[in-house]
């Protein structure tokens, strides 16, 4: 549900959804929202902020839920989601290795 309301722009649907799984399971929330980023908008700054948060198994306190609604929004309302088509080729430095790539 939280998915298919910020592809569609349903803000008032993604809050509810955000906010509810935030009271169910937190941990769900942390690693959904990244994927959904990635798949459906763009990659957020705040993606950094939920990957931390998943790796600590934080429970979110009262600013991070206002935090994570508002990003929530942030997300309903952006208008094109961002093409990762372009061409990424590796530093010289890195071996270029299908593992290494994952790890990035």
């Amino acid at each position: 549900m939280l998915q298919k309301a910020i592809r569609r722009g349903f803000v008032q649907h993604a809050l509810f959804a955000c906010y509810t799984l935030l009271q169910l399971d937190y941990m769900v929330l942390y690693r959904r929202l990244p994927i959904i980023m990635v798949e459906d908008v763009h990659i957020h700054t705040g993606f950094c902020v939920l990957v931390w948060y998943m790796m600590t198994n934080l429970p979110p306190s009262n600013l991070l839920i206002k935090w994570v609604l508002g990003l929530v929004v942030f997300l309903c309302k952006q208008s094109m989601t961002m093409t990762y088509d372009f061409d990424c080729d590796l530093h010289k430095s890195i071996p270029a290795d299908p593992f290494i790539w994952c790890i990035i």
